[in-house]
């Protein structure tokens, strides 16, 4: 029989009620997933649309069949709109049973298919959606689109042609066939297409971002950026524009640019992933932690399980000093991650950070062999051991590991350095020099065995070593550094010995011992105000270095604050320094211990 409007309306009804029970059936609590007023409406739209195509087109024999059409239909819409595209299919598949001649359902079929990555399956329905209806317009979009993944140019061209021919209003018609074009490096008709939108909508951002990025293809970078900066006008959120701006900026050494670039979007409420990780790249290599991290944070509120993101926020809070932060986020991820090898090593160092080194050696051990983490696990086991002063149970790990490993280089630094704790200065050398057979090129072994000269007292031998490094790699902070500060104490070539040590500051800005260098740099030429700023700063950066705490001291006592000198003498002594030292500032502190001063204002330490 033929079906009349007033069985429409009746349909309809029957389906409003449907997708009422439907709701009310697939959504019984306040935990469950829950559609807003306006994807409802949107799908009770479809709803009404596929009605509409049903009355259209043909009649039909059974007013139930439409009733049944229309409940999968609904079902599949409510799954589509929650990600459940197994459902969906399931439930078009069983609406289809009841109108197979569907178009509109054919074009929803292939959708789905699409998002489970079944293309042939999904270009049968879409060609039946086609078939069905030659004016299906998402259905020419997406075979358009499949087209031209798989480069048969001639047919996607064709069908976002006619996409455009059925709706000359429709923007993404357009920037298809642009991208189409620049696919096939015809690159003239990709302009032309996307200036026609323009044309209609001046105030089209996307339009102008695939001009930049045709721009780009074809290696015309002014014209490129010119685009993305007009699309970045127009909406100053577009992160796709922002990115790609912002990848031109840091590929042409303009990093700040591109900070204040990504920044600028993310305060306009832009949170796209992909920016924020671009964003807190660049702020970690300039080591801005601070807005680092509040992006991190937003970062884990989008992704709470990306173990990345958790895994940077606490290596942040590591660089940052803030352990015990650090140790919250790693213990936390411990607990969700309880083998990973990762994970117990960076939990491992913020437990040595925080005078937990039982904690951290516990850890350490759970890293299995298979690890990447191994050898160095294994290297900070045996220096966990080291500065704890067991030097033979340090030994005992380190002899058979360094048998198994011989090319681990780390393992011949750890072996030297107890000896060197032990001031057994012509083992530790010894040591070096046969690791320097093996490793003839290796820069730090070479630096390793100058400073080892010079704890033996031979600093001619050990200026030597340096300078010899410096020949190879003039730019090496720590041999620059070396050779400077040995000028200083030696009060001779103090022009040269600057020029140095700013050299090695400029190469390794932050480091708190070159920061020491200038600073006894300008206590040696009685510049005492000079040398206590610089000389504080790098007690900030080494706050537990001896030799910086006993230069800070001596300075404090040239300036005449005697009780700051005191108590940063008492400072440098409690970070144990060598032997050599401590009998220095032990001296130091005797003589201050007659001072009135230090008499009355600390009466019990010179009882």
């Amino acid at each position: 029989m033929e079906f009349k409007p007033s069985q429409v309306i009746k349909a309809l009804l029957i389906g409003a009620g449907v997708l009422l029970v439907i709701l009310m059936l697939t959504f019984p609590s306040p935990k469950a997933p829950s559609l807003d007023s306006k994807k409802i409406s949107s799908i009770a739209q479809d709803v009404m649309a596929q009605a509409q195509l049903i009355t259209k087109h043909r009649t039909l024999k059974e007013d139930l069949n439409v009733q049944r059409a229309l409940f999968y239909f609904s079902l599949g819409e409510l799954a589509s709109e929650k990600g459940n595209v197994n459902e969906a299919i399931e439930s078009y598949k069983t609406a289809l049973k009841y109108d197979p001649k569907s178009s509109f359902l054919h074009a929803r079929l292939g959708e789905e298919y699409l998002k489970r990555s079944e293309y042939e399956i999904a270009l049968t329905h879409l060609k039946k959606a086609v078939e069905f209806d030659p004016n299906a317009l998402q259905a020419h979009l997406l075979l358009g689109g499949i087209y031209a993944a798989t480069k048969e140019y001639q047919k996607s061209e064709g069908h976002y042609k006619k996409a455009i021919a059925l709706d000359p209003e429709n923007e993404k018609s357009y920037l298809f066939l642009a991208t189409l074009y620049s696919d096939q490096k015809k690159y003239d008709l990709g302009i032309e297409t996307l200036q026609s939108i323009l044309k209609k909508e001046p105030q089209s951002f996307l339009a102008y971002y695939y001009l930049g990025q045709i721009y780009s293809d074809q290696g015309k970078v002014s014209k490129a950026i010119s685009q993305y900066k007009k699309a970045l006008k127009i909406h100053p959120g577009f992160y796709s524009a922002a990115v790609a701006l912002g990848l031109y900026y840091e590929t042409t050494d303009q990093v700040d640019k591109a900070i204040d670039l990504y920044m600028a979007a993310l305060e306009r409420g832009e949170r796209n992933s992909r920016l924020l990780k671009r964003a807190v790249q660049l702020l970690l290599a300039k080591k801005d932690y601070t807005r680092a991290l509040k992006l991190l944070e937003d970062l884990k509120l989008q992704d709470p399980d990306d173990l990345n993101n958790r895994l940077r926020v606490g290596l942040i809070y590591f660089e940052m000093k803030e352990y015990e932060k650090a140790k919250v986020e790693f213990e936390e991820l411990q607990k969700k991650n309880p083998d990973s090898d990762r994970i117990l090593f960076y939990l491992s160092a913020v437990y040595e950070k925080t005078g937990e080194a039982e904690k951290a050696l516990q850890l350490l051990k759970r890293i299995p062999e298979k690890s990447t983490f191994y050898l160095d696990s294994v290297a900070h086991h045996i220096y966990l051991l080291k500065e704890s002063g067991k030097y033979e149970e340090a030994l005992a790990l380190l002899i058979p590991s360094l048998k198994k490993y011989p090319k681990h280089v780390p393992f011949y630094d750890l072996q030297a350095s107890i000896f060197e704790k032990q001031e057994k200065y012509d083992k530790a050398i010894e040591v070096i020099r046969q690791a320097l057979k093996q490793f003839p090129k290796e820069e730090r072994l070479v630096y390793y065995l100058g400073a080892l000269y010079d704890k033996q007292g031979d600093t001619e031998r050990a200026l030597s070593v340096m300078q010899d490094i410096l020949k190879t790699n003039p730019k090496n902070p720590d041999a620059l550094n070396y050779v400077g500060y040995t000028y200083v104490t030696q009060k001779q070539k103090l022009d040269e010995a600057e020029a140095l040590i700013k050299k090695a500051l400029a190469l390794k800005p932050g480091e708190g011992y070159v920061e020491d260098s200038l600073g006894w740099l300008y206590y040696v030429q009685g510049k005492y105000k000079k040398a206590k700023d610089i000389l504080e700063k790098a007690v900030q950066m080494r706050s537990d270095e001896a030799v910086i705490l006993d230069h800070l001291a001596d300075t404090y006592l040239k300036l005449g604050e005697t009780e700051k000198a005191y108590l940063t003498y008492q400072k440098a002594m409690n970070a144990k320094p060598d032997r050599k030292t401590t009998d220095a500032i032990k001296q130091k502190l005797e003589k201050l211990s007659e001072n009135e001063v230090i008499k009355k204002r600390f009466p019990a330490k010179n009882k």
